[in-house]
């Protein structure tokens, strides 16, 4: 497992993410984990999704739902392409509140 990224700020919330991998199995292009942590900074609930992206367009690969309460972090992961390498997983991370391009 990567160490956490650093917050990040998007859509009315903060977050982080670390990646899962197994890296006999992990090479660029296979599915890995992402694990997000989101923190509601707001004062109403806030809805939306994390997300992972294809490495080499500006495509969803994936998507988790989330729903926080205002104040509120949680837990939330989804499966993406490995856009790094063997020893250096990486993804291309993205959060979104309301329906929109990726």
């Amino acid at each position: 497992m990567t160490v956490w990224s650093p917050w990040a700020r998007d859509e009315g919330v903060d977050y982080r993410y670390r990646i899962r991998w197994t890296p006999s199995r992990g090479g660029p292009g296979q599915t890995v984990e992402a694990e997000y942590e989101v923190r509601n900074r707001g004062s109403r609930p806030w809805f939306g999704s994390v997300r992972s992206g294809t490495c080499a367009e500006n495509a969803m690969w994936g998507k988790t739902d989330v729903s926080l309460a205002p104040g509120e972090t949680k837990s939330a992961r989804v499966s993406g392409p490995n856009c790094g390498t063997v020893s250096n997983p990486d993804i291309r991370p993205a959060i979104g509140g309301a329906p929109k391009n990726f």
